[in-house]
């Protein structure tokens, strides 16, 4: 059957290659196989002294990396963000980045033992990344493939991790329509892994599809995250990482625009905690063994196995990182409004003990005046000496405007797609800062429905996580 089936293969490749056109979205015969499969291979040292890709963190995000010290370990902070007039989405990018940077680990040091999990609500089957960090095209993202063996497609580079051997795990939505990656995928599983005539592809990737009810609406598979676990043998030690963002991988233009989605995005790469790293993972797998059932899904997380909220351990916490996992447990199902499990509820409950100075900004996709927006509303109504910044997207409900213009400074139709809240409180011994981000927009059904995450950052001297956030909502709220 694979004889055959690589004679297919080949007929088609060289009908691809012989018919000379530019590749575009639309381009239905790279369904089946991509030509350009053969890209190099970035060799380990390339990424040691990396001037591309430090140019790219200069021009395109926001800050150098950050050291913090959480739980007794040496943390390392990254943030990412993209804003409309943007050439390069950094947070789109970064996916491929990561992937393509175990890849080359593994070709280095191949006795390295390295776990690549990716959550993500949608996924274009057509977004190709420049990958190689010592070409020019170096974190291009676009919707063709704009640089022959130094671009590739995100969902190839996912298929090029299996081919070296690195277990790798994709779980997706596409609730509306599949779009192609599931016949995508498919036709890798007979494929050889690199330097084994007995191992495929199939021995290392696995993936599954959400089919929840209600998939476009209360039952999404909504969070958007990607973990690298590294277990070296020999070589140099390396750090397991979490990258939350806020973007899906959207369909781009030729020119590097997300289609449709032209706004401000946000993502944050935690590496070297291993607590938090245990935590996403973990969630992982409830999707993992639940994807065609939304309810047993909900059951996993709010009741069963060893970690779930009624034994209060699934969420993580350390000094410095929060990770909290949705839905949250029944009996705040009201108004989401839970104090222990949801961190908007949680930071805001805080600061009604003091009068202190505070401030607040809000950069929200979708802001819902339904159970949770009209609570989170009345509860930051009732806050004395605080200052609320609101940047607010057109699909959010339109009471909204009204009610968070009420608070402070309103953005409305901000041409945003984060989900991330900042907060300041300057106390009497000292000054506490939160940010909060993830995949969680502030409605009742991102907390009480569907699958999604969000991670709260508390800082106390140094300010870096929240500085940034704070730059991301400027972007969204001077960007409309």
């Amino acid at each position: 059957m694979k004889k055959y089936k690589l004679v297919f293969v080949y007929l088609v490749l060289a009908n691809v290659m012989c018919s000379c056109q530019t590749p575009d979205v639309d381009n239905d015969e790279k369904v089946i196989r991509d030509y350009e499969e053969q890209n190099i291979i970035i060799p380990y040292e390339d990424y040691d002294v990396n001037d591309p890709f430090d140019d790219i963190i200069n021009k395109y995000s926001l800050a150098e990396p950050y050291a913090v010290e959480a739980d007794g370990q040496a943390v390392n902070v990254q943030a990412y963000s993209y804003k409309p007039s943007d050439s390069i989405n950094t947070v789109t990018l970064k996916y491929c980045d990561l992937i393509n940077r175990a890849i080359s680990y593994k070709q280095k040091y191949p006795a390295a033992q390295i776990n690549i999990d990716f959550a993500i609500y949608k996924i274009d089957k057509n977004v190709y990344i420049g990958f190689n960090p010592k070409h020019v095209s170096y974190g291009k993202v676009s919707g063709y493939d704009h640089s022959g063996e130094n671009s590739e497609k995100l969902i190839l580079s996912i298929i090029k991790a299996a081919k070296f051997k690195i277990n790798t795990r994709l779980i997706y939505h596409n609730p509306s329509d599949d779009m192609g990656i599931t016949d995508y995928l498919n036709v890798y599983s007979d494929d050889q892994c690199i330097g084994s005539e007995t191992e495929y592809v199939s021995d290392y990737f696995s993936y599954k599809k959400v089919s929840w009810v209600e998939g476009s609406g209360f039952g999404q598979h909504h969070n958007k995250y990607l973990l690298i676990n590294y277990q070296p043998q020999t070589g140099p030690a390396m750090l397991n990482e979490v990258y939350i963002a806020s973007a899906n991988v959207d369909p781009h233009d030729n020119n590097g625009i997300p289609i449709g989605h032209e706004w401000v995005q946000s993502g944050i790469l935690i590496s070297g905690n291993r607590g938090l790293y245990d935590a996403y993972l973990r969630y992982f797998e409830k999707i993992w063994e639940n994807t065609s059932d939304r309810t047993a899904f909900w059951n996993a997380v709010r009741y069963e196995g060893e970690y779930n909220h009624q034994n209060a351990n699934l969420n993580y916490h350390d000094e410095v990182f929060g990770a909290y996992f949705f839905p949250i447990p029944s009996e705040f199902s009201v108004s989401a409004w839970d104090t222990l499990n949801n961190p908007v509820a949680k930071v805001v409950n805080s600061m009604k003990s003091h009068g202190y100075e505070k401030e607040m900004t809000i950069n929200m996709y979708h802001l819902k005046t339904d159970a949770f927006g009209r609570r989170l509303y009345d509860e930051l109504k009732g806050l004395d000496n605080i200052s609320i910044k609101s940047a607010i997207h057109r699909d959010s409900n339109n009471l909204a405007q009204i009610l968070f213009g009420d608070l402070g400074e309103l953005t409305w139709a901000a041409p945003t797609h984060a989900k991330n809240y900042t907060f300041s409180e300057h106390l009497s011994g000292g000054n506490v800062y939160h940010t909060i981000t993830g995949s969680t927009n502030a409605k009742w059904d991102a907390y009480c429905s569907k699958s999604n995450n969000q991670l709260c950052i508390q800082e106390t001297t140094e300010t870096y996580i929240h500085d940034v956030f704070v730059d991301i909502y400027n972007s969204a709220s001077t960007s409309n």
